[in-house]
């Protein structure tokens, strides 16, 4: 039996996964926001951990643990596994006489900067579905990355600055890898090169990368968060031309939607075809969708799966 409450507690435990409240226990799968809380005891990897003290600026008790080692908790036999989300980002195996998976957000291609993801057999599965519907199938990687050098060669060929817009964590630090790789230099944000020194405490390493200021920008990439798109230090920057990199580029009103002159479907999530393919090797015998709307559960009905889907507000479920 789970409970949905600002997260999903394993009633009859103290365990809560993704509490977004203050827990006696809880679960953090990685270090975004919309899945941490101030909990008195801390269960996270050691990288989501470091990802997540800056911003909690608590200090419960940590329970690092590392991928695929098998830990006792409150009745509970757990073990973490990568999710390919972000740096340290995890999926928790719970065993209490049946396997049951809670994924978090994940992604099943891989990612510069974070583990490979991997699917367990499990009986119950509680899985991310941000993006379950048909039209959200992404490019491979190639080809996003491809359409990324023609956006930034574009813009140098016409003396534009190109600006980047990607969430601070986990987004740029993949997109700091690839282009610094490639010997771009690229001009940071605070608030991404902030979270770029927390991944290099973590041994992640880059390349060709400074911190932003507002002078001479010729021939070089700028990345920050997408909230800065409409603020007065990009506005200075007259010469520009800005691309969201985001996984809601396939929708037609992305690029009005970030404030962006183009839109690239880059994402560190699961699309749908991902999606499908982790239900089909984990063979679960009971879905439960979250952290999207209903109809991948409704997908998943029709294809014969056992699904549910756990909008808020959805105190009670029975396995």
């Amino acid at each position: 039996m789970i409970e949905l409450n600002k997260g999903i507690r394993i009633v009859g435990t103290e365990l809560w996964l993704d509490s977004t409240k203050a827990r006696p226990l809880g679960f953090i799968s990685h270090a975004h926001g919309d899945h941490t809380g101030k909990h008195q005891q801390v269960i996270a990897t050691p990288a989501t951990w470091s990802l997540c003290r800056h911003r909690l600026g608590t200090k419960p008790q940590i329970t690092p643990l590392e991928f695929r080692v098998p830990y006792s908790v409150d009745g509970l036999t757990i073990e973490l596994l990568p999710s390919g989300h972000i740096l340290g980002a995890a999926q928790i195996l719970i065993q209490n006489g049946q396997r049951i998976v809670y994924t978090g957000d994940f992604k099943l291609k891989q990612n510069r900067t974070a583990d490979l993801a991997e699917v367990p057999n499990c009986d119950t599965l509680i899985m991310e579905c941000t993006f379950g519907k048909p039209q959200y199938v992404f490019p491979s990687t190639d080809e996003v990355e491809r359409r990324l050098i023609e956006f930034i060669e574009s813009a140098f060929e016409d003396q534009m600055v190109p600006i980047l817009l990607a969430y601070a964590m986990g987004k740029s630090q993949e997109v700091l890898k690839f282009l610094g790789d490639r010997g771009y230099t690229v001009c940071l944000s605070k608030q991404t090169m902030d979270v770029v020194k927390l991944y290099e405490s973590c041994g992640v390493t880059f390349k060709n990368y400074e911190r932003f200021e507002n002078g001479n920008l010729q021939g070089k990439v700028v990345l920050m968060p997408p909230y800065l798109a409409r603020t007065r230090m990009v506005e200075k920057i007259s010469n520009r031309r800005t691309a969201a990199l985001t996984g809601w580029a396939m929708d037609e009103e992305a690029k009005n939607r970030f404030g962006a002159d183009e839109a690239i479907p880059m994402s560190d999530h699961a699309d749908f075809e991902e999606l499908n393919e982790y239900v089909d090797r984990a063979r679960p015998s009971k879905i439960y969708t979250v952290h999207g709307g209903p109809e991948f559960a409704r997908h998943l009905r029709a294809r014969g799966f056992r699904a549910e889907h756990l909008a808020p507000g959805t105190q009670l479920a029975f396995w």
